[in-house]
C-alpha cells in the first residue's frame, strides 16, 4: 500500500500481482479503492491471477495470454498469444485480428477453467446450506 502512495503522482503505474500476502477481504475493502484511485490520474496496469481482485477492479481493459499447441515452435514461450479488448466487449483479439470469447479466457485465466469456476460455485452453495 505504501509503493502505492508513494506512485500516485506517475504517468504510468505497472502493478505486479499486489494480492500477494493479502487475504480477500484485504483486496476487497482496501486495496481495490486505492487501485481505482490511481486510475484517476494514472494509466494502472494490474497483472494477476486472483480472480477476486480481477473480477472487482472491473478494468477497462484486458490482456490475456493464451497458449495455443497449435504454433509448431521449438520454444514454449512461442505458444502463447497476447488477446487484448475492452472487458466490457465480451471479445478479445489476438495480433491477426481474430476474435475471441473474453468470458472463455478470462474465466480460464483466473478460475483455471470453467469446470474449476463450477466446482467452487456447487462447494459454495454446499457451504451455504450448512448454515
Amino acid at each position: 500500500m505504501l509503493k502505492l502512495e508513494q506512485s500516485k503522482n506517475k504517468q504510468i503505474i505497472l502493478v505486479d500481482e499486489p494480492e500477494a500476502s493479502l487475504d480477500n477481504a484485504f483486496i476487497k475493502n482496501e486495496l481495490i479503492d486505492e487501485l481505482k484511485k490511481l486510475k484517476l490520474s494514472s494509466s494502472v496496469f494490474v497483472v494477476t491471477h486472483n480472480s477476486t481482485l480481477g473480477s472487482l477492479l472491473k478494468p477497462d481493459y484486458l490482456l490475456v495470454t493464451k497458449y495455443d499447441d497449435s504454433i509448431i515452435t521449438e520454444h514454449i514461450e512461442d505458444h502463447y498469444k497476447v488477446l487484448s479488448g475492452e472487458y466490457s466487449s465480451a471479445r478479445l483479439y489476438d495480433t491477426e485480428h481474430n476474435s475471441y470469447s473474453s468470458y472463455d479466457d478470462f474465466v480460464e485465466a483466473m478460475e483455471a477453467g470453467i469446470d474449476t469456476y463450477k466446482s467452487k460455485g456447487e462447494q459454495y452453495a454446499i457451504l451455504g446450506t450448512n448454515k
